[in-house]
């Protein structure tokens, strides 16, 4: 659903905020906008330039988006080398990565984003006791058609067996 916050400065502009999130969820950059409108002495509203100059055209974003892709691809090999915990291990940058792909809308990609990370990490037996790589496995099963196997899968690797978390998802994914 979509609400709309307006707030009337002593001015006489208005601050509307548009937020296409849910009640629930605490708004981000990619559910919430903000727009300054101004009214004239006739009663009639404009937008004012700041909003205007943060409009970014389909062909810009389609860039953005792939120099971040690449970005996040470049942070994961820098991760792969390091692995001994230095700024960014490898859990911590899968975890941001589909993180960043559910935000762009994009589930097929996210999908395949959790995949990847699930099987990388599943591999590497020092991150099955990792609260993080067991959320990624919660999303890949959410994601995926076949969520039991999934967490039988996780399980039968020891992923995550300590926490709630896994029994708790795994459950209400057969409910």
């Amino acid at each position: 659903w979509a609400a709309v916050f307006a707030e009337v400065g002593h001015t006489g502009t208005a601050r509307i905020a548009f937020s296409m999130g849910k009640e629930n969820v605490f708004p981000n950059s990619a559910t919430e906008q903000k727009a300054h409108i101004k009214s004239d002495a006739a009663g009639n509203f404009h937008v004012d330039a700041p909003l205007q100059q943060r409009c970014v055209p389909e062909a810009s974003k389609g860039r953005q988006a792939e120099e971040q892709r690449e970005g996040f691809e470049e942070r994961l090999r820098l991760a792969r080398q390091r692995r001994c915990g230095e700024e960014d291990d490898l859990a911590q940058v899968w975890g941001e990565y589909t993180e960043w792909a559910a935000a762009q809308g994009s589930g097929g990609e996210e999908a395949v984003l959790l995949g990847r990370a699930c099987g990388e990490l599943a591999a590497d037996k020092g991150y099955c006791a990792d609260r993080r790589h067991l959320r990624l496995w919660v999303r890949y099963a959410d994601k995926g058609n076949d969520p039991k196997g999934i967490f039988e899968f996780a399980e039968s690797q020891n992923i995550g067996i300590s926490y709630a978390l896994l029994y708790e998802a795994w459950a209400n994914a057969l409910e």
